[in-house]
Formats: C-alpha cells, sequence, structure tokens
C-alpha cells in the first residue's frame, strides 16, 4: 500500500519563470501513465484506494508508492501489446520529501503561483538560485500537470484540480490517455453542466472521442476533444475514450496487472519505498532510438551490450536522509534472463560512457546495488554532486547505451 504521510507546510521555493516541458517517451500509436494506492496484492473490483488510505493512517503501511496496485486500477484494452507508459506518484510524499508546500486552493494569482511553486521544482524545474527536492515527480497531464499557469481554468472546467489530489493513476497511448486520482472529491463535481449520463459517466466537451477541434480547446482539453469523467467510491478517473471508464466503473475486465512480468516491474519499484515512478513497456532496440545510432556507436554499442533483451523499464524515486535515490528496473521475459543481465547492467552503470553526452555515466550516478528478483533487474543509483535524480529518466528517453538491448532471438 503506499505510504501516507501527513501534510507538512515548508517555506516556498523561490523559482524564476520557467514552462513545464513533458517529454515523449513513446512513439504516438502508444504510451502510458499511472498513479493509484499500493497494497501488497493487487485489490480485487470492491477494493479502494481509500480503504487502503485508512490502513495506512493506521499504521499498516508497506513499501513503494503503490505501483503494482496502480496497475490493478487501468484497465487493458486491445492494445495492451502496443508501447505504453505508466506514471505512478504519491503526492503527499513527494511534497514532505521534497520540502515543497501545497497551496489550499486555486483561488487567486497567488494561489496559482503557489502551485508552481509546489510542483515546478518536484519536476525538475527550478531557479538560478533554487537546489532540487532530493525526489522526482513525473507530472500527468491528466492532472493539468503539462500547464499549471491554467489551473484555474482546469478547475473551472471540470470542479477539480491537482490541488485536490492526493495520489494519481495515468495510463497514456497518446492521444489516448486515462487516469485515476484518490483525493477531495465529494459524490459529484462542483461545476456547471457537470452532469452524469444513466452509466454514470460525464462528458466535458462536444464531438467525437479524439477528434481535434481547435475552437474546443481548453486548459483540460487541449486537444478540444471530449474529456470522460466518472467518480466511485470517493476515486475519480478521467480518460480520452469512453471504453476504459466504463470498464473501470463495473469493476470487471482485465487490467494491467494480469501482466505478470509488468508486475514483477511494479514489486520491484515498491520494493525500493518508491515516492513516485514511471513504467515503460516498448522496444528498447537500436531501431526503436529517437536517432539513429552512427556506425561507430553502433560497433560500440555491440561491444558493451551484455545483457538479454528487454521490453519494460521502470524508473523510480526516492530519498535516504535528504539524499536522492533513484532505482532503475529492467523487466525481462524470464528469471534466467535476468539472472544471466544482471552483471552487464551493473557493469554499464559503473564503468560505461553515455552516447548522448560521450561523458562516463559515473559523473552522474554511483551505482550502490545491482540485485535480481524474479523476472526483475534492480539497478539502485545515487546522483552524484553533478547529477540530477532526473538523469536515469533523460538517459532512458534518449534511449542512451543503458537503455538499449539487442533485440529478441527469432
Amino acid at each position: 500500500m503506499a505510504i501516507m504521510r501527513r501534510r507538512s507546510p515548508a517555506p516556498p521555493l523561490a523559482l524564476a519563470t520557467a514552462g513545464l516541458l513533458v517529454a515523449a517517451l513513446v512513439p504516438q500509436s502508444g504510451a502510458t501513465a499511472i498513479v493509484a494506492s499500493a497494497s501488497t496484492e493487487p485489490p480485487g473490483p470492491d477494493s479502494t484506494i481509500e480503504a487502503e488510505a485508512e490502513a495506512a493512517a493506521a499504521g499498516d503501511v508497506g513499501p513503494g508508492c503503490g505501483v503494482e496496485t496502480a496497475l490493478a486500477e487501468v484497465p487493458s484494452g486491445d492494445d495492451a501489446s502496443e508501447p505504453f507508459q505508466v506514471t505512478v506518484a504519491d503526492l503527499d510524499a513527494a511534497t514532505e520529501v521534497g520540502g515543497v508546500q501545497r497551496p489550499d486552493g486555486v483561488e487567486s494569482a497567488e494561489d496559482i503561483e503557489g502551485i508552481s511553486r509546489w510542483l515546478l521544482p518536484l519536476m525538475g524545474v527550478i531557479g538560478p538560485d533554487d537546489s532540487l527536492p532530493p525526489v522526482y515527480l513525473y507530472g500527468a497531464e491528466s492532472l493539468g500537470m503539462a500547464n499549471l499557469g491554467r489551473v484555474d481554468e482546469f478547475d473551472a472546467e471540470l470542479g477539480w484540480s491537482v490541488v485536490d489530489v492526493d495520489r494519481y493513476v495515468e495510463f497514456a497511448a497518446p492521444p489516448r490517455r486515462f487516469a485515476v486520482m484518490e483525493g477531495d472529491f465529494g459524490s459529484e463535481l462542483d461545476a456547471p453542466g457537470l452532469d452524469p449520463d444513466p452509466a454514470g459517466i460525464i462528458t466535458v466537451g462536444e464531438g467525437d472521442e479524439l477528434e481535434f477541434d481547435p475552437d474546443q480547446i481548453t486548459a483540460a482539453r487541449p486537444l478540444g476533444a471530449p474529456l470522460y469523467v466518472a467518480l466511485r467510491d470517493g476515486r475519480l478517473a478521467t480518460s480520452t475514450t469512453v471504453a476504459p471508464v466504463t470498464t473501470w466503473l463495473e469493476g470487471s475486465g482485465p487490467t494491467l496487472a494480469d501482466d505478470d512480468a509488468l508486475v514483477d516491474v511494479a514489486r520491484a519499484l515498491d520494493a525500493g519505498g518508491c515516492v513516485s515512478a514511471l513504467m515503460v513497456r516498448a522496444a528498447f532496440t537500436p531501431a526503436d532510438s529517437p536517432r539513429p545510432l552512427p556506425s561507430q556507436a553502433q560497433a560500440e554499442l555491440d561491444a558493451t551490450v551484455r545483457w538479454e533483451p528487454f521490453d519494460t523499464v521502470g524508473i523510480g524515486w526516492s530519498a535516504d536522509s535528504d539524499h536522492s535515490v533513484v532505482e532503475v528496473v529492467y523487466g525481462f521475459a524470464d528469471e534466467q534472463a535476468a539472472t544471466d543481465s544482471v552483471d552487464g547492467l551493473r557493469t554499464v552503470w559503473t564503468d560505461g560512457t553515455s552516447f548522448v553526452t560521450n561523458a562516463p555515466f559515473s559523473e552522474y550516478v554511483s551505482v550502490e546495488s545491482a540485485d535480481v528478483a524474479g523476472r526483475a533487474v534492480t539497478v539502485r543509483l545515487r546522483p552524484s554532486d553533478n547529477g540530477r535524480a532526473q538523469f536515469p529518466l533523460d538517459a532512458l528517453f534518449q534511449r542512451d547505451v543503458a537503455f538499449l538491448a539487442p533485440p529478441a532471438a527469432g
């Protein structure tokens, strides 16, 4: 179950004006992000994040930010084999560990500025005189985190904002996104025209699913397409398509928690005590790289790679005595492949050189350990004085050598 911490105010960080750049990791055909509560076993259809929060408040808490449980919140459709990414975050925990202050609302310009001062440092955006928090938070577009300057417009249209969210789960396969949130939600949303249909689904906007309409673009609907919203057991779900909301309301059908390989990576992330996490399912071969590898780099890659093919990567962020800890988890086809790969992955992070910066990885991170659990290999990293907690994420987005694998045989 998720780490639960009381919100504790801290002095806001001085922040220069900055925009939030959301990196696109997954091809336009597929992507995903998630957040939720956590438990040692995936919940059944009738379990709720609210019940887990009560258990956490009573002191019955487990490790991690709830990655495994988050998977059970996300229906898996026919496109489950496509590339995707999953984001999980416990905003309460990130706020406390990051030493930032959560505003109370979105009623004034001061509130809106406070939201930027709260979230942007956690997402790696700070002013020249500020220091980064020890944890990193991968933002979710479903919560308006890509455009925090318009959070008041987001709130006015949907009746809630990121300020009301304690934990979130987002599935993204651009332009498709599905998110589940736990937070300060009642039985209905406080905004005009948000009336559910007989199935309990609220449609915000007009037109067909995923249809781009520049005349309807809003802070909450950046493509101008409709957004589908539902409330269930104190949780809130939003989606750019109807089907996953319908399935989520029914509490039946397959979910990402039925993907055993994905669950192995999720369990490893939770075991590391993550405050936030990102999971990616994709092809990690050179052909999947955002830029072609020069022949010399390809030769270096062939000489460097000493691990088996993997198709899932997770990155979890936590802190130990105010020092960043980043765990990179690789998911393999079977336990033997994971066992055969752990030494090579440890070595590339310890002694390897970045294809992107031409500098040793050791300039950015140091390796504390590399372990195998089931089909997952976890490399535990600490950013160096010159590094940032976000560095492994940048390397993942750029398909640096530590995130490239040979194609599967056959």
